[in-house]
């Protein structure tokens, strides 16, 4: 996977990737739930969508996707990203990887 460009969301994270295979959403949001029912939550972060969290599909491969993106994040570089930024989006999704 070669990651093209790399967005963050004023969200409270969600992260945007744009690579060869891809555009990818991961929802970094703290502790965002969505109401099923008044007694079921289900939250959100650490998924994988193929739009922003609130409208997209969430990818039934994310772990796979994340594993990818984890790798490519690497070497990437960025003229706006400092490498701290993409160590701690590499750091979030190592965290997350089996949600």
């Amino acid at each position: 996977m070669i990651i093209n460009k790399l967005e963050t969301y004023r969200d409270g994270g969600t992260i945007k990737v744009d690579t060869d295979k891809g555009v990818f959403y991961i929802d970094r949001r703290l502790s965002w739930p969505w109401r099923l029912s008044s007694n079921n939550k289900v939250y959100t972060t650490g998924k994988v969508y193929d739009d922003y969290p609130s409208r997209g599909n969430r990818l039934s491969n994310g772990n796979e996707i994340k594993k990818e993106i984890y790798l490519a994040l690497e070497n990437y570089t960025d003229d706006f990203y400092q490498k701290t930024n993409i160590d701690a989006i590499r750091s979030f999704l190592i965290k997350n990887k089996n949600e």
